[in-house]
């Protein structure tokens, strides 16, 4: 069953006079929060709250006092920008550049989350390395040409190596850590973990009209979105944890960490331009999503989106009146159950992305 719930505070009321008569403003709602939710057994289910704020936007004349029949005199007058029923003229920007979606998420969430991820995936290092030589071998004489071959060994070879050897001076943490996921996918509940996912931004520009009763005022509104996207996983075993030892655990822990197994997520990741499909795909993500060196199952994923909209106008006057400054602000927060899925899509690529295609197309053309 769902529910719908809807609170509310309000501020004070101004007005404006003109020919002897005194018009109030409705009192204008300063923060509002609407709850939408699902009432039943369990828990994880669909979830969203929005929250809306407004400060602002008095409109006073200059001269305090100095009142004319004919002319409009605003004492506090809120403007209709901000009375208006849940800000409607200030944006709240639901689309960000870079977002996937739903079904990459999850899969990305469930390729953390899985306790069987390698924390260095040793066959796959060895099957980069023997390409190694072979990609130096083929760097020419020209200067172009070495600096693309050396920026290549750089992000495919030298860096990966050091990431890698980083991670195994910490591989007794690591196992620590893995130990930990292990007993608890054996408790009552199984493994559950929640992750960051993904991080975004954008802002946009645009004409407000503040008020056009008696006294008209328009703006320009700036608003900056951002969006922060988490994800949560929920694990059972496959096997009866009670029958293995703690030597044995040890053991399958070591193996998922190191990745010692050759399954399609090795092969795939063992390819040599299955870095470049990644970029516009999530094969590798669903592959390993999928491994199964420690015996589980995911029994569901849920991403949870928080959108916070910030969006401001600066201060206006004339001769006669002036109006204050505006702060609105849209915030929305949301959970609900996902499914993975194979995607492609075409992504913005980052400055090293670019680099590396650089590099390839410079070492074919030359």
């Amino acid at each position: 069953m769902t529910r719908s719930r809807y609170t509310y505070s309000l501020g004070p009321k101004g007005s404006v006079e003109r020919f002897g008569t005194v018009y109030w403003n409705e009192s204008p709602v300063s923060d509002e929060s609407t709850c939408v939710d699902e009432v039943g057994p369990g828990d994880c289910g669909f979830f969203q709250v929005d929250r809306i704020t407004g400060s602002g936007g008095l409109i006073n004349n200059v001269h305090k006092g100095e009142k004319s029949y004919f002319r409009p005199y605003a004492d506090n007058y809120v403007c209709a920008a901000i009375v208006a029923a849940g800000k409607a003229s200030y944006p709240f920007i639901s689309s960000y550049p870079g977002e996937k979606s739903s079904a990459e998420y999850a899969t990305q969430l469930q390729a953390r989350t899985n306790p069987s991820r390698p924390y260095v995936d040793i066959p796959v290092q060895l099957a980069e390395m023997a390409e190694l030589p072979l990609l130096v071998k083929k760097a020419g004489d020209s200067v172009i040409k070495n600096h693309a071959s050396d920026f290549l060994w750089l992000q495919f070879g030298l860096a990966p190596l050091i990431r890698d050897v980083q991670k195994l001076v910490k591989f007794a943490d690591a196992v620590h850590r893995r130990m930990d996921e292990i007993n608890r996918l054996k408790g009552k509940t199984g493994l559950r973990r929640s992750i960051d996912l993904d991080s975004l931004t954008a802002s946009t520009s645009n004409n407000i009209v503040m008020n056009s009763f008696m006294i008209y005022v328009e703006r320009m509104c700036e608003t900056v979105g951002q969006r922060n996207i988490r994800g949560h996983a929920r694990w059972m075993p496959d096997v009866d944890f009670s029958k293995i030892t703690q030597r044995e655990m040890v053991a399958l822990a070591k193996r998922s960490l190191l990745g010692v197994t050759w399954d399609f997520s090795t092969m795939w990741e063992a390819c040599p331009w299955s870095w470049l499909i990644d970029w516009f795909s999530n094969v590798g993500d669903f592959l390993k999503a999928s491994r199964n060196i420690i015996p589980a199952h995911c029994i569901g994923l849920w991403l949870m989106r928080h959108t916070h909209c910030d969006s401001r106008t600066d201060q206006w006057s004339s001769d006669e009146h002036r109006l204050d400054a505006t702060h609105v602000t849209k915030d929305r927060k949301e959970r609900y159950y996902v499914s993975t899925g194979l995607t492609a899509q075409f992504p913005f690529l980052t400055g090293s992305q670019l680099g590396i295609l650089t590099s390839l197309a410079i070492m074919k053309g030359m």
